[in-house]
């Protein structure tokens, strides 16, 4: 069985360089310079004008402790050298092209994730397919939200941290400084970003001869733990709510009472996410072939993947909020790859039975 541990280069394939080019032109395609009304967005670009105005991370007139900083600073910098749009009618065109720039940022650094795996190049190129045409990543390029940076940032930490991993002496320890670094602008985003806390660490520890390198693991993982904690401490310091509302104790009981309760809609958020459409049983096939996917991944080696994976649909779950197509973007790309693994593992399942079956026996 081939390991994930162990990794295999080569260069660009030319199929994966046409992918990338014909995405390319899909999503310069479908840019535009209208506002797309979201409630979020509207208060993003709220708080990037109020920073542009001299009057600080404010909404309403009012100190702003809900939403984190690092989307609306990204806005404003774009607003300082193309403008603010000062009515619905005026130009958002500079906003959408940061946000396809990131869309097809995710499809790229996709394809140096999967490559930092040891997987055959049909399920790699499979799953990047998947992935490039995705109508979930597509769509959502397309607003001015923070799911699609979220994604990219998260993208980035998970190819740092696989090279950490990979490479060995300062290189290493290079990718993992980078890696922490990348979390914060992650965290920045998102609240969910710290769950990379746990999922890049759990690279380096959950490998075969981990034990025989603990010394430096443990350095790596004091980085990667310490500087997304000097922010997270810095942020609740200046009163931003970052963790107060969103963990409690009762979410323990919730992830229990939500699953039960609203398994159709998960089932339902799954389809939507992957496939663009809401059927339950299409939602469930998805999910008992990317459990398979999952086991096998594991099997194979792969770690960091798919605890990040995990992590986020329990926060998703345990947040009260169904598997939908936002929430679960940044899943989406271990999700494809489950899916492609899980469907060769069945198929192979199959063909062994299948030839049992034969006219001879």
């Amino acid at each position: 069985m081939r390991s994930f541990e162990v990794r295999q280069r080569s260069r660009l394939p030319r199929c994966v360089l046409i992918i990338l080019v014909i995405a390319a032109v899909l999503y310069v395609a479908g840019l535009n310079s209208h506002w797309r009304f979201q409630r979020d967005s509207a208060l993003y670009m709220d708080l990037a004008r109020s920073m542009l105005e001299g009057r600080g991370y404010t909404h309403d007139y009012a100190p702003c402790t809900k939403y984190t900083p690092g989307f609306p600073i990204m806005l404003a910098v774009t607003g300082a050298v193309f403008g603010m749009p000062e009515t619905l009618s005026d130009s958002f065109l500079a906003f959408k092209v940061l946000e396809v720039v990131l869309g097809l940022g995710c499809i790229g650094l996709s394809y140096l994730v999967f490559r930092e795996l040891s997987i055959s190049r049909a399920v790699l190129v499979t799953a990047f397919v998947l992935l490039a045409f995705s109508r979930t990543l597509y769509y959502y390029s397309a607003h001015i939200m923070t799911d699609v940076p979220f994604t990219f940032f998260a993208l980035a930490a998970l190819y740092l941290g696989l090279r950490m991993v990979r490479e060995s002496g300062w290189r290493s320890w290079a990718a993992c400084v980078a890696a922490a670094l990348v979390i914060v602008l992650a965290s920045s985003i998102r609240p969910v970003g710290p769950l990379l806390c746990l999922a890049v660490p759990a690279g380096l520890w959950l490998r075969r001869g981990a034990l025989k390198e603990w010394k430096s693991n443990l350095g790596k993982t004091a980085v990667l733990w310490s500087v997304p904690v000097l922010f997270l401490v810095f942020m609740e310091l200046g009163g931003l709510q970052y963790f107060r509302g969103k963990a409690h104790s009762h979410r323990v009981i919730t992830l229990a009472v939500v699953l039960v309760r609203k398994f159709p809609r998960h089932i339902r958020g799954l389809s939507d996410a992957l496939l663009g459409t809401g059927l339950h049983p299409s939602g469930a096939i998805l999910a008992l072939v990317m459990m398979v996917g999952l086991v096998r991944a594991l099997r194979m080696g792969e770690r960091l993947l798919s605890i990040f994976a995990v992590l986020l649909m329990g926060v998703i779950v345990a947040g009260g909020w169904p598997l939908g197509r936002r929430y679960l973007l940044p899943a989406v790309p271990v999700m494809y790859l489950w899916l492609v693994l899980g469907g060769v593992t069945i198929g192979a399942w199959l063909g062994r039975w299948w030839a049992f079956w034969t006219p001879r026996r």
